[in-house]
């Protein structure tokens, strides 16, 4: 399952990339075509020199088309990730996220024809003192923008988001308007106000998209869920905590109850803990965490080890292998004990004839899970898996936290060999079966979560 996720980022940030390299071509060729036009001016004006109205004009128009750029790089770049991104969607299953190929080949084709576009108005601003020119290759840009965009609402495309709906809508009819404005100054006026023309509708054009899209282009659901360098920063610093948990762990013949429970507290706690570090790892304030293990016995994945805020009530509920996002996990990353699942919406599976939801599943909202393998040198069979989930959607950052996860599962499984002489998976699951009756809830922030919260 994690192959095919990465298969589908991994375009999304290819085209990404790509956007970069042409905006910044386009740039570098604005500047260049201000630098050749300024020089020309200085020819055809010497000895006096080029008048100010004149540097002005060639200021403000190489300006706005830096502007420009930036704006349509900056609009294209949060596009691409909101509506291909897998944690962007709640609404879309995530089979279903990347949508094509080729529709995806088709938006990053129409982009690279805008770069081409801002491309050439650089070249011709260079070549044409008039600006007439350089109002054509603009004109072709809000044009190829305008019906990109207009074929996208027509078409109805699956996966485009209520956001998106908008913004493509006002992209469409911001670059027409302000396309014929643009024509019709051109064909009224010709050359004396082509330059005056051309500034007011980039200017416009530029405040009329940034006001009106202000939510696309500045979601803090995508800002929050990107990778920060803080973010995976104290990622690194948790687990470099971690790491003491297992040497704590006294080596013993059998399992016991308070030696699990000394090294989960020692695992979990980090995740339960009301610090900035805790903060800054998840970077949110107010969401509810459950973290768990739950270990394989007999085709059943049954809870052993919970940790979660108080006001949190679950049910202990065993979960057959492929069953609910849990099992799911279990089973997808069997044979790849260095991976895990990042689960950004609620299973939609509905109990009994009564179609009434589970309630327990109104909770799992946002989870990351990894399985924990045995021996832990070999690494051979999965006996469990590790969780933790959130009451928020898109709570988790994929990289950072199924990175941090995968860590705690090692971590673990080394812990569980300085307590057991279990050979096999099969062995250690029968002895942690035969100590846990009931699942062992942990205290969290130093409380004693309430009875009905930790319901074995």
């Amino acid at each position: 399952m994690e192959d095919v996720h990465k298969s589908k980022e991994s375009p999304v940030r290819a085209s990404e990339v790509l956007s970069g390299v042409l905006a910044a071509l386009a740039v570098q060729q604005i500047t260049q075509g201000a630098l050749v036009a300024y020089h020309e001016l200085q020819k055809t004006n010497a000895p006096e020199g080029p008048s100010n109205g004149a540097l002005v004009e060639l200021v403000l128009v190489a300006v706005f088309l830096i502007v420009t750029t930036v704006r349509f790089f900056h609009g294209n770049t949060v596009y691409l990730e909101s509506r291909y991104s897998r944690w962007s969607h709640v609404e879309v299953p995530v089979d279903s996220l990347m949508v094509t190929p080729l529709r995806h080949s088709i938006d990053v084709f129409v982009h690279i024809l805008q770069y081409i576009s801002l491309v050439a108005a650089g070249d011709l601003l260079g070549r044409d003192p008039t600006f007439q020119k350089v109002g054509v290759a603009i004109l072709a840009l809000w044009v190829i923008d305008s019906l990109w965009a207009g074929a996208m609402l027509l078409r109805h495309v699956e996966g485009v988001s209520i956001v998106n709906r908008r913004t493509l809508k006002t992209w469409s009819i911001n670059n027409a308007v302000h396309g014929l404005i643009l024509v019709g100054v051109l064909l009224k006026s010709g050359e004396s106000f082509a330059a005056f023309a051309l500034i007011g509708t980039l200017l416009t054009n530029t405040c009329v998209d940034y006001i009106a899209n202000f939510q696309h282009y500045f979601d803090r659901r995508v800002r929050n869920d990107s990778v920060s360098i803080a973010q995976a920063a104290q990622a690194v610093a948790c687990l470099a905590t971690l790491l003491d948990a297992p040497s704590h762990v006294a080596k013993s013949e059998n399992l016991t109850s308070a030696a699990v429970q000394k090294l989960f507290e020692g695992l979990f706690g980090y995740f339960m803990l009301s610090t900035d570090s805790r903060n800054n790892l998840f970077c949110r304030r107010s969401a509810r965490l459950h973290v768990g293990f739950y270990v394989h016995h007999e085709g059943v994945l049954h809870p052993i080890v919970r940790c979660h805020d108080p006001t949190i009530k679950l049910s202990n509920r065993s979960f057959p292998v492929g069953d609910n996002h849990i099992g799911s996990a279990f089973l997808a990353l069997r044979e790849t004990p260095n991976a895990a699942v990042f689960h950004p919406k609620p299973d939609q599976r509905w109990d009994g004839p009564s179609g009434k939801k589970d309630p327990a599943q109104e909770f799992y909202k946002s989870s990351v899970l990894v399985n924990v393998f045995w021996p832990p040198t070999e690494r051979s069979s999965a006996i469990g898996t590790l969780l933790v989930t959130s009451d928020r959607e898109e709570y988790f950052t994929e990289s950072v936290h199924e990175t941090l996860l995968v860590g705690i599962s090692a971590l673990f499984s080394v812990g569980l060999s300085r307590m057991t002489n279990s050979s096999t998976g099969g062995q250690l699951v029968a002895e942690i079966m035969r100590i846990f009756e009931k699942p062992l809830v942990l205290q969290v922030q130093g409380e004693s979560a309430d009875e009905d919260a930790q319901v074995a």
